[in-house]
């Protein structure tokens, strides 16, 4: 029940953004964004290796609920929760990422913290573990972002030496 207490609140306030931005004339700007985001979601069909980038997206999605997971077994609080909460805590906090917010920063400890409420559990726990898992989060990002930039870095240099190789 408390799933669809949580999935009425997202429609609810699907429908309250929707009537503010016919009012105020964004209704074309949405249109266009949608279009574009359809636009991108057809190009994934269209990907040469499909089974591999479906692969991958599920090991990400699989990789980030265990490290949630692993958040709440650290914690006291929350060690008792299941992996099904972790679940739920991930994609709930997912929407607070991709919510627009000034640095982007607040949106996602605020959404894990309502969750957390929700449940009836306590506010400080709530905002331990989105403050827990928001740092792994951005710092798994920056050590992947600079594993990719060593890695194409040294591909680059590798083909690089290759053509330039003397063959006899």
């Amino acid at each position: 029940t408390k799933i669809l207490l949580i999935l009425a609140v997202i429609i609810v306030l699907f429908f309250i953004a929707r009537a503010i931005f016919l009012k105020i004339g964004l209704n074309e700007r949405i249109r266009l964004a949608v279009g574009k985001f359809l636009s991108g979601l057809r190009m994934t069909f269209r990907i040469r290796n499909f089974r591999l980038f479906l692969f991958q997206t599920i090991a990400i999605w699989a990789i980030m609920v265990l490290m949630n997971y692993c958040c709440m077994k650290s914690l006291p609080s929350t060690e008792n929760l299941s992996l099904y909460f972790a679940m739920v805590a991930l994609f709930i906090g997912t929407i607070g990422w991709a919510i627009p917010s000034p640095g982007g920063m607040g949106t996602s400890h605020f959404f894990i913290l309502q969750l957390f409420l929700l449940f009836g559990l306590n506010e400080r726990t709530g905002l331990a573990y989105g403050v827990l898992v928001n740092g792994l989060t951005v710092l798994f990002t920056i050590a992947a972002g600079l594993s990719a930039i060593i890695v194409v870095q040294i591909t680059r240099q590798a083909r690089k030496y290759s053509k330039n190789k003397i063959k006899f």
